[in-house]
């Protein structure tokens, strides 16, 4: 299973998500029938030093405040009403924080820095939900569609998200500033059907740039860093593409200034400061999920095995771990100086 990534969604595409049902449902299936399937998603956390694990709950979805020491995730019961939770790992405690609540992937979430919030689009509405209290505050309502996802600044002090341009294939990008409420347009970007779309801040959050994805009209797969002034008056100032032979790759904004892609086993830098690329590493660890580490300059990865790994960005494996579950590893996580790894499993039951 490939590793869930951000995508362009636009109004009308049904994205279809997991249905996760706690109950069994007694049914007879004929041969000519296609079975009901339900799938049993579970979170546990591993404890690097003890070299144990302990099951935390059941759920799916995850986002990591390591700062915070919490974990927050999606859970749906026999009701399929999507309950959005938040385990206390310092206490030991799952907290339902909202029951009924809208519920994309959470890497469609931005989280604050100061891991207080988070930001995220539900049809035509950016809200901001506050983790202390549920409550949920709206700071734009546009008469566009909004397409996840929105993403924060680093000094928390901007959002950017796309809206749906006149149900056109072009993209408004806008920026919301806090200080003064203000919204404006910066750019507009045109989509291709298959792009996807993601928005980093880079450079203490004096630029960002868009990072967009997809087949090229000469049938290669092709990144692009549109890149932005964001010190006065955003502006555009640059724009890169990088050719790939393969479109499973991965994007990561590692530092103020680099940016990280995997492409099979292959390492590339874009050092946007020389705007340079490097293609120099070669990647020792295959694995079909991959993700950056907050507040440590290292990868975390599950291999097809379901072994979960510790990676610095010359590609080497550094620490490895086998949780030991007969279920396929979806995620991992890393609270660094808990020396806690934070994973989910999923199993799929037919009936």
């Amino acid at each position: 299973m490939k590793q869930a990534r951000n995508s362009l969604v636009f109004p009308g595409i049904i994205v279809l998500l997991p249905v996760l049902i706690t109950g069994l449902f007694s049914c007879n299936v004929s041969e000519n029938e296609v079975p009901n399937v339900k799938s049993i998603t579970k979170i546990y956390s591993y404890d690097v030093n003890k070299d144990s694990s302990q099951f935390i709950k059941e759920g799916y979805s995850r986002l990591l405040l390591p700062e915070s020491k919490k974990l927050l995730y999606f859970y749906s019961g026999d009701d399929a009403i999507s309950q959005l939770w938040l385990y206390d790992y310092s206490a030991g405690e799952n907290i339902l924080l909202l029951n009924n609540f809208y519920a994309y992937l959470l890497d469609d979430y931005s989280l604050s820095p100061d891991e207080t919030n988070i930001v995220y689009i539900k049809d035509k509405v950016l809200s901001r939900l506050y983790l202390n209290s549920g409550y949920i505050e709206t700071l734009v309502n546009s008469t566009d569609y909004l397409v996840p996802p929105a993403r924060y600044s680093g000094d928390g002090h901007r959002i950017i998200y796309f809206a749906e341009k006149n149900q056109s294939d072009s993209l408004n990008v806008h920026i919301y500033d806090f200080a003064d409420q203000n919204d404006i347009i910066l750019d507009t970007v045109f989509v291709r059907d298959n792009d996807k779309l993601n928005v980093y801040f880079t450079n203490d959050s004096q630029k960002f740039y868009i990072l967009r994805e997809g087949w090229n009209g000469t049938g290669y797969w092709e990144i692009q860093f549109n890149i932005y002034d964001n010190t006065h008056q955003p502006q555009f100032f640059n724009r890169r593409s990088l050719i790939l032979t393969d479109y499973d790759n991965f994007v990561f904004n590692i530092e103020d200034d680099v940016a990280l892609i995997l492409e099979k086993n292959k390492i590339v830098r874009y050092d946007f400061s020389e705007d340079t690329f490097s293609r120099e590493i070669t990647y020792q660890r295959i694995g079909n999920k991959i993700k950056k580490i907050k507040n440590y300059d290292r990868l975390i990865s599950i291999s097809s095995s379901g072994s979960i790994g510790i990676l610095n960005y010359d590609g080497v494996t550094e620490q490895e771990f086998n949780p030991g579950t007969e279920d396929n590893v979806e995620w991992a996580d890393f609270a660094v100086h808990d020396s806690l790894i934070f994973y989910g499993t999923i199993r799929d039951i037919y009936y």
